[in-house]
C-alpha cells in the first residue's frame, strides 16, 4: 500500500487507471467453473466486504480470509496462499466440475493421483483402475516421448 505509492508513475498510471476505472461486476454471476477468493482481514485497498460481495455474486467460489494485514497476499503470506491454493486445486468434488478433461501425476515417477470424470469417461475407465498407473499406460508414444525428452528433464 505504501509501497504502491513509491511505484515508477510509467508504471503506476496506466495500473491504476486499469484498476479504478473499471466495472467487471456484471461478469461475476457469469463465471462457471470453481474460483477461490483469497481476502485478507485487514486490506486499506479491498475490505472484506468485497470479498464477500465477489463470494455472492460467483457461482461455485469459495471464499478464505486470511487472517493478515495488506493487499498482496502472495507476497506477505506465501505459505498461507500456498496452503490455501494447494487444499483448493485438490477438492476432488471441485475438480469434477471442471469442464475439460484433468489428469493429476506425480511428474516425476508418472503415477496418477486422480482423473476428473470427464476423463474418466473418455478413457472409459474408474478412479479405481486409474489410481496408481503410469501416464505412460494412456499416453501415445509421440507424447509419451515429448514428455520424456522435454518435461521430466526440466524437473
Amino acid at each position: 500500500e505504501s509501497s504502491f505509492c513509491s511505484t515508477d508513475p510509467k508504471y503506476a498510471k496506466p495500473f491504476a487507471k486499469a484498476t479504478f476505472f473499471s466495472d467487471y461486476r456484471n461478469v461475476l454471476p457469469t463465471i462457471s467453473f470453481p474460483s477461490l477468493i483469497l481476502q485478507s482481514r485487514s486490506d486499506s485497498l479491498a475490505a472484506v466486504e468485497v470479498g464477500k460481495y465477489m463470494h455472492e455474486k460467483t457461482p461455485l467460489s469459495s471464499l478464505e480470509v486470511i487472517d493478515a494485514h495488506g493487499h498482496c497476499l502472495h507476497m506477505t503470506n506465501p505459505v498461507t496462499i500456498a496452503e490455501k491454493i494447494e487444499q483448493f486445486a485438490l477438492n476432488e468434488e471441485l475438480l469434477d466440475l471442471f469442464p475439460s478433461l484433468l489428469l493429476v501425476s506425480d511428474l516425476r515417477s508418472g503415477s496418477i493421483d486422480y482423473c476428473n470424470k470427464d476423463a474418466l469417461e473418455f478413457l472409459g475407465s474408474s478412479r479405481e483402475d486409474m489410481a496408481g498407473s503410469n501416464v505412460s499406460s494412456i499416453i501415445s508414444r509421440a507424447s509419451l516421448i515429448f514428455f520424456e525428452s522435454y518435461v521430466r528433464p526440466s524437473l
